[in-house]
């Protein structure tokens, strides 16, 4: 015996539609948390093989005001699929190596991606890690992106969207 329910929205009991099936069989969830956040004007490192944060000050958007101060704070318990990239102009000084690190309620728990660059000091150069990763967070956790090179003064790229995070909830 098959089994056919017929709707195009599911609601809560206040009346929040939390699903939409459209015409076409395709679903939406229109209240699920997400961001996409990036860097405006780049941003110096000051001190060498020291953890900084990414003061990611820009987003495309930003589902359940869940980014503000470059940071995101989870707003329900779940898995999250969590992107990083960050870039890196050495301007003509070796970075030698460059590290992206997640934070998670301020604390580095392991995840985290690793450049070695080039020694190349005559030119400008690009260096960048990027990363995702599937986390499991709980209702208030918060995850930020800290950053560290081998040296001080090297910029972190705040143009054409080279250094952003973003994150959604898959369930």
């Amino acid at each position: 015996m098959t089994s056919i329910i017929k709707v195009d929205q599911i609601q809560n009991a206040a009346g929040t539609t939390g699903l939409t099936i459209d015409s076409s069989g395709n679903v939406l969830t229109p209240v699920r948390p997400a961001f996409f956040a990036y860097l405006i004007g780049n941003q110096s490192t000051v001190n060498a093989a020291t953890d900084e944060k990414v003061n990611f000050n820009a987003t495309d958007f930003d589902h359940g005001n869940v980014f503000s101060n470059g940071e995101f704070t989870a707003p329900v318990s779940g898995l999250y699929q969590i992107n990083v990239c960050v870039t890196w102009l050495s301007a003509s000084l070796s970075a030698r190596y460059v590290r992206a690190t997640l934070f998670k309620n301020g604390s580095d728990f392991g995840i985290e991606g690793h450049s070695h660059a080039s020694d190349e000091s005559n030119n400008d150069d690009y260096h960048m890690v990027s990363f995702g990763a599937v986390v499991n967070l709980n209702s208030g956790d918060t995850l930020k992106v800290m950053a560290a090179t081998a040296n001080s003064s090297v910029n972190i790229a705040g143009f054409n969207k080279t250094t952003h995070f973003s994150g959604y909830l898959i369930g």
